[in-house]
């Protein structure tokens, strides 16, 4: 019964659920979110307004297991918008 009573908030937990899966597994171009300890520097390049700079300290780098620390590394070189910017096409998975 509290199935049924609550299914909107269950839905949203199922349908939230499968978007995250969904996006860990994305390591491609164009509007995918890439995984930054698994994409290779030409999927690096295709985010816009990522440098090579930037390329070389991801692969450099990893493995990451946070993304504090991937930005406590990006953030030298990168401004706050840069990063904003970066952060809506790149993730780092949490087990």
């Amino acid at each position: 019964m509290d199935f049924w009573k609550n299914r909107k908030k269950n839905f949203t937990c199922f349908f939230g659920t499968l978007v995250i899966a969904g996006a860990l597994s994305a390591t491609a171009y164009g509007d995918e979110i890439i995984n930054a300890n698994l994409a290779t520097a030409d999927e690096l390049a295709s985010i816009e307004g990522l440098g090579q700079a930037g390329i070389t300290t991801i692969v450099s780098g990893r493995p990451f297991s946070t993304i504090g620390e991937l930005n406590s590394v990006l953030s030298r070189t990168m401004t706050k918008d840069q990063l904003e910017m970066l952060y809506q096409k790149i993730f780092i998975p949490i087990n």
